[in-house]
């Protein structure tokens, strides 16, 4: 894109986030009253000819980004039938307490970033197995005796990684929703703590978010990829049919197929990505969740955050181990692709 000399980025890159943010997001209201404020801070301290170029250059970015979700087929997939649940022993089927249709599933369909069919699948789970000494249900005992010796440690971890955007209650007849950040939104949250402590300065922190949201993306693809080819019941189905037919997760078990851990692969991804830019030593106070849980909690570095949030879905009863580990490595294997790329 041309850049006659007079373009603030600051103010362009503003521009061409809300630009975008109109039309993508549901909070048109809030986005426009945002943009008003920035517009009114950059008009007072940049020349007419400044701020007009910014304008430009910054809806010039949005333009060819805009371009490229266009034909990303999300709006193709959002027309495909609806996921039908087959009852099998080995497949995935609606969980309480809502009973939810399965979400995405065809999400895989969508044009990712860098990763294609080469890269997509990982190592494939235990097969479904009832026999005591199979590696499936030893797996299956392994969060249900987890879910029996919880502790509050354990309880906190797995609170604090939750991060499902939507938590049903219900009270009688009443249900409502709690909504919370998502996976992907509190490893951003990470990467601008990060990048703020380092002074890593306005370039190298988009770069690290840019490449960070990316590697997440191309994550959720390759995991729901995995998840609608494996099919895999959540434990809350199984150890309700083979061991305790009262038992429940600590955590809301989220409406589709239990492998791989979608948490495992985006935050070894993302983890692999900042790693990659920022360094791996680094000692953080994660305050992302504070506002919507009270909580902070403190880590020695990037990676030892995402081996928690992998191991948190175990804790709260909703993956098994091979979910976890195998999601892990496909997640660090993706990152390890953009750090090829992006050296």
């Amino acid at each position: 894109l041309k850049n006659n000399g007079d373009v603030d980025f600051n103010f362009a890159a503003t521009v061409a986030f809300f630009t975008i943010a109109k039309t993508l997001c549901f909070s048109k209201d809030s986005v426009a009253l945002k943009l008003k404020y920035y517009e009114d801070y950059f008009e007072n301290k940049l020349t007419k000819q400044e701020y007009t170029s910014s304008v430009e250059f910054g809806k010039n970015i949005a333009a060819v980004i805009l371009k490229r979700a266009a034909s990303d087929n999300y709006k193709t997939i959002k027309g495909l039938p609806k996921y039908t649940v087959v009852k099998q022993n080995n497949s995935w089927e609606q969980t309480p307490p809502d009973y939810a249709d399965a979400i995405e599933p065809n999400w895989f369909l969508l044009q990712p970033m860098l990763i294609d069919s080469t890269n997509m699948s990982c190592a494939l789970p235990p097969m479904y197995n009832e026999a005591k000494e199979s590696k499936y249900y030893k797996e299956v005992m392994e969060v249900f005796e987890i879910s029996k010796a919880r502790t509050l440690a354990m309880d906190s971890t797995a609170k604090y990684w939750d991060d499902n955007p939507f938590v049903t209650e219900h009270k009688g007849h009443f249900t409502a929703a709690t909504k919370k950040i998502t996976p992907g939104g509190h490893w951003l949250g990470i990467a601008s703590i990060i990048c703020k402590q380092k002074k890593v300065g306005v370039l190298s922190s988009a770069k690290a978010i840019a490449l960070t949201s990316c590697a997440i993306y191309d994550g959720f693809i390759a995991c729901w990829h995995m998840k609608y080819k494996t099919k895999m019941p959540r434990p809350i189905t199984i150890i309700r049919k083979l061991i305790n037919p009262n038992w429940n997760a600590y955590l809301q078990t989220p409406p589709f197929p239990e492998y791989t851990s979608g948490h495992s692969v985006i935050s070894s991804a993302a983890a692999s990505v900042l790693t990659n830019i920022l360094g791996n030593n680094i000692s953080f106070v994660d305050s992302t969740e504070y506002k919507y849980l009270g909580l902070i909690k403190s880590f020695p570095s990037i990676d030892s955050a995402a081996n928690q949030a992998g191991v948190s879905r175990i804790y709260g009863g909703i993956h098994y181990r091979s979910a976890v580990e195998n999601g892990k490595q496909h997640g660090k294997k993706i990152g390890e692709l953009y750090n090829e790329i992006f050296k």
